[in-house]
């Protein structure tokens, strides 16, 4: 898994919850938490800043058209 140039973890507080820390699970650094409406999204980077972890809530329900897309644009942008 850490060589995909971009990982969503789609889980919301599960690795609070139980203590998974995906900073130091994907090797990547917090950056900064984005607001989307009523949903939010936290961006981490690699040191290298090759790779993107992109975590956010659980997708299977109740999931804004808006947060998909925020997702899917920062997706690209890191592509560029």
């Amino acid at each position: 898994f850490k060589d995909f140039p971009i990982v969503i973890v789609a889980a919301g507080n599960y690795p609070s919850c139980y203590h998974i820390n995906l900073e130091q699970t994907f090797d990547v650094v917090f950056q900064k938490e984005i607001k989307v409406g009523e949903n939010r999204y936290f961006l981490h980077f690699s040191k290298d800043n090759k790779r993107i972890l992109i975590h956010t809530r659980q997708l299977s329900n109740g999931v804004s058209n808006e947060l998909i897309t925020a997702i899917t644009n920062e997706a690209k942008k890191f592509l560029k």
